[in-house]
């Protein structure tokens, strides 16, 4: 047996009565020249370490080198 997730929905009432609604806030920060720049080598370096793999090179027609998916980011 493997671990596992017992997830209650707060919509269920029968949980827990008086806990209010959940509230989501978004914001969105802007990053530094030098963390945008650390990020995007990150994302190159996953991405390429992905083409390399074999499992990459077996997609079927159709697939992608990692280099050009990118270009969809």
């Amino acid at each position: 047996m493997g671990p596992f997730v017992l997830r209650r929905l707060k919509t269920d009432k029968s949980i827990i009565s008086d806990l209010p609604e959940k509230l989501e806030l978004s914001e969105w920060v802007g990053s530094a020249a030098s963390r945008s720049k650390l990020y995007r080598k990150t994302v190159d370096e996953t991405l390429d370490a992905i083409a390399r793999a074999p499992l990459a090179r077996s997609n079927g027609p159709g697939a992608r080198p990692a280099h050009q998916a990118q270009a969809d980011l």
